[in-house]
């Protein structure tokens, strides 16, 4: 009798135990799916089962991330997704100020997508990406040798210049071919010089002429508004997508925009698409009315990553900077 029980408890444990197994291997069969749906009342589980095709995670290319996408949708996904602008183009071998095509590709290539550029005039009437002529200009900024009886040189000559020995100068029409070739390049157009201001409007319409009037590179300049009637010269010319205007303390600014609600309806009526400051314009009140109206602030010049990263904390959208990089 005692040897049947031990018979039957083992042929029992023996069942039991196929039992537990068959069940088990049934759910592993499932695969992910049973799993997950064991687990779908949002309990996390420490355990995941991965078939073997989800290993590899496809990462979108910048083409396939941006199609469809509108001119200004893909402007402000760089504004909301890169910290810096890179001013003048940006350093190369630790010469700032350059505007040369060496820079302009090197931070390209880098990543860099939003550029700040200085655009000036050669003594026959050309547009060239130059900050100024003057004698520290040539020392310290391009590197080359200063004529005083001839500083503002013609397009030929300096379009045979090699900055520093070493980097292309570039013309606005040099600029123009980078943009084709470089199609999603944006760039905030800093007038110097003749072109600024009084001569305003005629550097925009050679400018417009230079694109043969063309959307997709007009609407990638992003234009200087350095107070209301620049940025009337500009859209009397070519109905520029992309504006920004200058903020400075009220009483420093034209009086038609010198305070905060004056300065924010002009925002408002002209559609301007970001406000630039310096250090000393910062203030809370400005970031308020900015998150308000829901326009983004660009700060220059910085190249201090943790100075830049307190005003980035603050309200401030992107950092204009020749070295820090996105």
């Amino acid at each position: 009798m005692k040897k049947d029980n031990m018979e039957f408890k083992i042929t029992y444990i023996i069942l039991l135990t196929a039992i537990v197994l068959e069940g088990f291997d049934v759910f592993l069969s499932r695969g992910k799916d049973s799993y997950n749906n064991l687990f779908s009342q949002g309990v996390n589980p420490s355990v995941t089962f991965t078939d073997v095709q989800d290993n590899t995670i496809k990462i979108p290319t910048e083409e396939e991330l941006l199609a469809g996408k509108s001119n200004f949708e893909i402007f402000n996904y760089y504004v909301t997704n890169q910290k810096y602008i890179m001013h003048a183009g940006g350093a190369i071998d630790g010469h700032n100020y350059t505007n040369s095509y060496e820079t302009l590709k090197a931070h390209y290539d880098a990543g860099n997508r939003i550029f700040e550029i200085d655009i000036n005039m050669t003594n026959d009437n050309h547009l060239v990406l130059l900050h100024g002529w003057a004698e520290n200009d040539y020392k310290y900024k391009l590197g080359i040798a200063y004529n005083e009886d001839h500083p503002v040189l013609d397009y030929e000559t300096f379009k045979e210049q090699k900055l520093f020995g070493q980097y292309q100068t570039m013309g606005f029409e040099d600029l123009i071919a980078f943009m084709k070739e470089n199609p999603y390049s944006y760039f905030i157009l800093n007038l110097k010089g003749d072109t600024r201001d009084n001569n305003c409007y005629e550097a925009f319409k050679d400018i417009a002429e230079l694109a043969n009037y063309d959307g997709t590179i007009l609407n990638r300049l992003v234009i200087w508004g350095y107070n209301p009637s620049v940025v009337r010269k500009a859209l009397k010319v070519f109905d520029f997508e992309l504006i920004a205007l200058s903020y400075s303390n009220p009483g420093y600014m034209k009086k038609e925009i010198d305070s905060n609600d004056l300065f924010f309806e002009f925002v408002q009526e002209y559609n301007i698409k970001a406000i630039l400051i310096n250090t000393d314009s910062y203030n809370k009140d400005l970031v308020r009315y900015a998150e308000e109206n829901k326009t983004p602030i660009f700060l220059f010049t910085l190249d201090d990553a943790n100075i830049a990263k307190n005003y980035l904390d603050n309200g401030v959208a992107m950092v204009m900077s020749n070295k820090l990089q996105n």
